[in-house]
């Protein structure tokens, strides 16, 4: 069980270090060298763990022949910041509607 947790929380590291995502076989390659060697299917069940609790996202990425990419889906702070701010001038301008009596 240490080791399916360790294991999972190096995955974990590396996926927030690739911010744009990282490929499953990408992945696979760089556990390995840090000396996890683990099936690709494994890497999938981890990853499905993972994302039960954490938001992991797999996307589909025509830049990289087709694979998916892993990432994690949380905004990073400065962007949620900027998205906030937005937010919070768009709901600070009043929009009327006009409606027309016939």
């Amino acid at each position: 069980m240490a080791d399916i947790a360790l294991r999972q929380l190096q995955i974990i590291d590396l996926l927030t270090r690739h911010r744009y995502g990282t490929t499953l076989e990408q992945l696979q390659e760089v556990t390995r060298d840090l000396g996890i060697d683990i099936s690709e299917r494994t890497l999938q069940r981890d990853l499905q763990e993972i994302a039960d609790v954490l938001p992991v996202q797999c996307e589909r990425n025509s830049d990289n022949d087709g694979k998916n990419l892993w990432h994690m889906g949380w905004i990073p702070a400065n962007d949620r910041m900027e998205q906030q701010q937005r937010q919070a001038a768009n709901d600070s301008h009043w929009h009327p509607t006009h409606e027309h009596a016939e």
